[in-house]
């Protein structure tokens, strides 16, 4: 076979010469600041940027200026950097490289570029529950992925986890305060309070992966997951290591079952709907035929239905509540009862009503804006330090409230003494954690009425604190599901827009607190010995 050379079949006509050829620059262009809340941890130690490089965009993440010791915080970066390069999954954050010299002289990494916004700020966007399930079943996926590398995130929080806008997925960021083992970078106190776990705020604790799924605990709080989920919650959520889930993978076996359960309970709940119709349907034509032929009978049942009865809507969720509407919860569906006007209460309550527990303080039988006497009638929605209920739009007011200040009641912003007066004020953070620590909690779920809390106190005396939910905007959410109640302590160590409240989300009751002074919660006052 003759030999082919095979020069003669290449075209070199069009080839540039050496020095006529154009360089493809590696160097960073339109570099732009990233806001705060879209990206990774700072602590004001780094600063963070979008930048394109070859068509694309990047995150730099570089070491502030104004730190004095820059070795120690690009210690940190690199760290980061070692564990995150060892990481490949769709729901975390991909690390690119490391440089000496990314932005003006100073070092930093490269990171994928993520076009979204923080879990908190999606949360307020009020996605459906397949979308929440969503971030949860892919939060599970991530952790069952870097824990089997042996890696502990340590801060896992709604401002390291993105979202992002196609698509609506997870991405896991900032691995900065994660514990491996072969470093031994901020090994010492690590993670935000709020989400720590126990061990995580002890100097002998030992941090590992049941650390992670503490904090995976309170994620799932603020995602609202159904009621079959709650035991899911309850356990991530174990004051003890050895209580909780011992590896992420029992964790998602857990979680596939509640949804699996919700599934099969949907499916039961609209056979029983679908029987309940055509019962309503048969029962309904009867009393048409029946009141057709019977004129004066039909007049006496439109007057009782009139009268005491209160009428009832089925709604998902509650707009627009006036006069004397209450909300109720029936089978977990959100009720509105129109109560007749006889039941409403005068604004100005008795102090004999007060109910001694055998606590520091006595309290109220049932919440402020109450329309109706029975005690588990949901009550108002207030903004932390409005005392009129109306600023449903925007945030409350006070938030120039001086840091020393550590409780606001019995002022002009104490929402209990200004409706009620005579010496009612709202309870303080540590009145809710006596309330927590000294009294037995039953959970009460009468058919017909708002579930909650029958609180016994060291007297034998009790309260009924019910599953309220709450108000954002105009809208009312998780009626019959949650309870969260204000208290008069704010909360200074971090925006001065937060304050503590109770809360209460199926077994799990805690003082919480967090940057929610513009949202909608329940007041039940508090009268002094």
């Amino acid at each position: 076979m003759a030999e082919i050379n095979q020069n003669e079949y290449i075209d070199t006509s069009e080839f540039l010469e050496p020095e006529d050829s154009m360089e493809i620059s590696s160097d960073f262009t339109d570099i732009t600041p990233i806001k705060k809340t879209v990206i990774i941890k700072e602590r004001n130690e780094c600063e963070c940027f979008r930048a394109r490089r070859y068509g694309q965009w990047w995150t730099l993440k570089c070491v502030s200026k104004k730190v004095v010791d820059k070795s120690r915080v690009y210690e940190y970066l690199r760290k980061e950097f070692v564990v995150g390069i060892s990481l490949w999954h769709p729901n975390i954050v991909r690390m690119i490289s490391i440089q000496s010299d990314l932005v003006d002289g100073e070092p930093g990494i490269v990171l994928e570029y993520v076009d979204g916004v923080t879990l908190g700020e999606f949360l307020d966007t009020n996605p459906s529950l397949e979308e929440r399930i969503k971030i949860a079943d892919q939060m599970i996926s991530a952790m069952r992925y870097y824990m089997g590398k042996q890696v502990v995130h340590c801060d896992l929080k709604p401002a390291n986890i993105l979202i992002t806008h196609n698509g609506h997925n997870v991405k896991l960021i900032d691995f900065g305060l994660a514990d491996v083992d072969n470093s031994n970078i901020f090994k010492g106190h690590a993670g935000t309070d709020r989400y720590a776990a126990p061990e995580q705020k002890r100097s002998d604790g030992v941090v590992d992966c049941r650390s992670d799924i503490y904090a995976f605990g309170h994620l799932l709080k603020l995602l609202h997951l159904p009621v079959m989920f709650r035991h899911v919650i309850r356990r991530c959520l174990k004051e003890k290591q050895a209580d909780r889930y011992q590896n992420p993978v029992d964790l998602y076996l857990d979680f596939e079952k509640a949804k699996a359960f919700r599934v099969s309970k949907w499916a039961i709940t609209t056979l029983v709907l679908g029987v309940l119709i055509v019962a309503v349907s048969f029962v309904l034509g009867n009393w048409i035929s029946e009141s057709t032929q019977n004129h004066e009978q039909s007049v006496s049942r439109e007057k009782i239905i009139g009268g005491k009865m209160p009428v009832m809507f089925f709604a998902d969720s509650v707009t627009d509540i006036k006069g004397s509407a209450q909300v109720y919860v029936v089978h977990n569906a959100a009720t509105l009862c129109f109560l007749p006007n006889s039941q409403s209460i005068p604004s100005d309550i008795n102090t004999g009503s007060a109910v001694d527990l055998g606590l520091s303080v006595k309290w109220a039988p049932f919440n402020v804006g109450c329309k109706g006497v029975l005690p588990n009638n949901v009550g108002g929605y207030y903004n932390w330090g409005d005392a009129s209920g109306k600023n449903i739009d925007g945030e409350a007011n006070p938030y120039d409230l001086p840091i020393q200040m550590k409780s606001i009641a019995g002022s002009s912003l104490d929402i209990a003494a200004m409706n009620w007066g005579r010496g009612w004020r709202m309870p303080t953070s540590e009145e809710f954690q006596e309330l927590i620590d000294k009294c037995s909690w039953k959970m009460v779920n009468k058919r017909g009425e708002v579930p909650g809390y029958r609180v016994t106190g060291p007297s034998g005396k009790s309260i009924f604190l019910p599953f309220a939910g709450y108000r954002r905007g105009p809208a009312f959410f998780k009626q019959g599901v949650v309870g969260c109640y204000w208290s008069a302590s704010p909360y200074t160590e971090a925006r001065q827009s937060a304050a503590y409240f109770l809360e209460m989300d199926g077994d799990v009751v805690s003082v919480s607190r967090g940057d929610f002074a513009s949202t909608g919660y329940s007041v039940r006052p508090v009268l002094d010995k």
